[in-house]
């Protein structure tokens, strides 16, 4: 939460109108920023999923910015250290396609569970949305 470039993502993220991975409700930014809810900033490969990975094969840190989105202390509990297939399909609405876009999340590649693939894909997609601002 300390960088300038953590407190950037979660702005650019908020300038999206994020929602709930669960529930799809909108998500502000002051509710989220909380002190209770400070550190619910989920990351979208959970870390005992990455580090479960041959690590060898990984190209990003389990804590780069492309793999944390905004979320609720209540849907980060549900989720908690599912793989990414597994939470979208047991905790997420059937039609989420409205959640993952407001995270700028490209549901195959979520759902695919290549956590290199998914950080390229994600890493576009936020350079993407960043440039609209500029």
């Amino acid at each position: 939460m300390g960088s300038v470039s953590t407190k950037s993502l979660i702005l650019l993220l908020a300038q999206n109108n994020p929602k709930s991975f669960i529930s799809g409700s909108l998500i502000t930014l002051s509710s989220v920023l909380k002190d209770y809810n400070r550190n619910e900033f989920h990351h979208i490969y959970p870390k005992a999923f990455v580090n479960s990975l041959e690590q060898d094969n990984i190209d990003y840190s389990v804590n780069c910015l492309a793999n944390f989105s905004i979320i609720s202390r209540a849907d980060n509990k549900k989720i908690d250290c599912k793989e990414p297939s597994q939470y979208r399909e047991q905790e997420m609405p059937d039609d989420s396609i409205d959640i993952l876009n407001s995270a700028l999340i490209d549901e195959q590649k979520l759902i695919d569970n290549n956590f290199n693939d998914f950080i390229d894909n994600r890493s576009i997609k936020l350079f993407e949305f960043l440039k609209t601002f500029i």
